[in-house]
């Protein structure tokens, strides 16, 4: 498990929804349109100077924000509690 240091989050980034046509087709998901990665996640974990964001929190954050880390057979996302843009409730 990664215990973050700071103001940092570990975030295991979400899927896009799935986009359906109208017969009922999973085409994929929003994500694979556009051709970039999902910009939100679920915060793991939070460092010990993290005021606002908590474990558990959906949050929106920028592309180019976070670090990949690999934690075992995961990948995930560090960055700074000052890269999030919004909690999503």
């Amino acid at each position: 498990m990664i215990k973050p240091l700071g103001d940092r989050l570990a975030v295991e980034q979400l899927k896009g929804d799935e986009v359906r046509t109208d017969s009922g087709l999973i085409v994929g998901n929003a994500d694979s349109f556009t051709g970039q990665e999902s910009s939100q996640g679920l915060v793991l974990a939070v460092g010990p100077d993290c005021e606002v964001v908590k474990v558990g929190d959906k949050i929106t954050y920028g592309q180019f924000a976070p670090t990949r880390v690999r934690d075992g057979m995961k990948v995930v996302f560090m960055l700074s509690e000052a890269d999030v843009m919004a909690v999503v409730s």
